[in-house]
């Protein structure tokens, strides 16, 4: 596809949520339960083992 069409996409897409409630307010959940699975703890935890196990 050409990336040429994304702006036109994009657009299409943010105009469809201004006028869709209920699409909104399922992607605001289902974004918040996503965030969720990142924290700065865990991200840390994480590269502390790394360099533990290196």
């Amino acid at each position: 596809e050409d990336a040429a069409g994304y702006p036109l996409r994009l657009a299409e897409a943010i105009g469809g949520l201004l006028s869709d409630t209920a699409a909104r307010e399922r992607l605001a959940v289902v974004g918040q339960d996503r965030a969720r699975a990142f924290s700065w703890r865990d991200s840390a935890e994480k590269v502390w083992q790394l360099h533990a196990d290196l």
